[in-house]
């Protein structure tokens, strides 16, 4: 396993310990050489797992080179506080707070780009589309999942704001495995393009009111397509178990 896989799985088993209970909040975690052990890597791999989950604020740094699990209200990083969420028996919360999220950030973004974006972004924005209408007539899931997001992905570097793109990264990496879940539906696709067309048109306008408008109704019908297709299946998965 390479090196910057082995650490991402310790992160992850790590994190699991915490969000399971193993190192409470407060807590001091393990020397490097216990955890070491336990986790059978080496003490540098360990090292850089502890480094990972302190910038997500999950540990902080105490006197005597140890360190002290936080609670979850001082965590930072999107992609623990997701799964801690996930652990807490809720499925629904999570994936709703990210759209909420989607809806609050992507809505100034689309508003930003409309006069700011360059002829360069709207031929992305467009090529971007035709991907999605042709991996759409032919059943690629997968394509039709990264066209989207590539369609957004060029609207934040469109609003000229260098903070948006890197604030939303790691959030497109957790929307890919919901956009996954919705875009496997054809009707769900369908909608997606037409609200794509939608806020496309009003960027190329330079509309910023109606790039907006065009955004909030997009991620208003990702949330009712999410409540209907994916939640009502998982909940009547659960009630059937």
């Amino acid at each position: 396993m390479a090196h910057g896989t082995l650490v991402s799985s310790v992160v992850e088993k790590m994190l699991d310990d915490v969000i399971g209970g193993v190192w409470p909040p407060g807590s001091n975690l393990p020397s490097e050489a216990e955890l070491s052990h336990h986790f059978e890597v080496s003490r540098m791999t360990i090292r850089e797992a502890v480094r990972v989950l302190q910038t997500q604020g999950v540990f902080s740094a105490s006197p005597g080179h140890t360190h002290v699990v936080n609670p979850l209200e001082r965590w930072t990083g999107i992609e623990p506080i997701m799964r801690a969420i996930a652990h807490e028996g809720d499925p629904e919360e999570g994936p709703l707070q990210l759209i909420g999220l989607r809806f609050i950030l992507e809505t100034g973004a689309a508003s930003l780009a409309a006069p700011r974006r360059t002829e360069g972004h709207l031929e992305r924005m467009r090529e971007s589309m035709s991907r999605m209408r042709e991996a759409s007539r032919l059943g690629d899931v997968p394509t039709v999942v990264s066209a989207d997001l590539d369609f957004h992905t060029t609207i934040y570097e469109a609003s000229g704001n260098r903070l948006l793109r890197p604030l939303m990264d790691p959030l497109t990496k957790l929307m890919r495995e919901q956009r996954r879940q919705t875009s496997s539906i054809p009707l769900v696709q369908r909608h997606a393009i037409i609200h794509h067309g939608a806020i496309l048109e009003a960027i190329t306008e330079r509309d910023s009111e109606q790039a907006r408008q065009a955004m909030a109704d997009h991620i208003s019908q990702t949330e009712d397509d999410y409540i209907r297709y994916v939640l009502k299946k998982v909940r009547v998965l659960a009630d059937e178990g």
